[in-house]
């Protein structure tokens, strides 16, 4: 993902962050279900419950920061859609707010990366 200071491309935006944004949002979510189900242990349960919550909390405070994101930018992105590929380097400025959105999404795919792997 190309994110130099407080800025990113638009082929980043769509075709990185916004794909792994959904997937690591079904995929915890989903392991956290499970995990819940799976157990009868209520103290384990309320945890897990706690940290799916966290997690989604999260997520929404990096959603609500994309969405602005995107609305700045709408024409550029609406381009890169419509272009099928064939353009989308063109560079983004990130508010602070933003940027710290993308930071939190890097760090929290590095962490379910990890996690998965294991």
């Amino acid at each position: 993902m190309e994110l130099e200071e407080q800025y990113i491309t638009a082929h980043a935006l769509i075709h990185e962050v916004l794909p792994r944004l959904r997937t690591m949002e079904t995929l915890v979510n989903n392991t956290f279900d499970a995990v819940i189900e799976a157990t009868d242990d209520s103290g384990h349960q309320a945890r897990h419950r706690e940290q799916q919550q966290a997690f989604q909390l999260e997520l929404q405070m990096i959603r609500l920061n994309l969405d602005s994101l995107m609305k700045r930018h709408a024409r550029v992105l609406r381009e890169v859609q419509e272009s099928d590929g064939g353009c989308g380097h063109e560079r983004l400025s990130l508010d602070a707010h933003e940027t710290v959105a993308i930071t939190r999404f890097r760090q929290l795919y590095t962490r379910v990366k990890e996690w998965q792997s294991r």
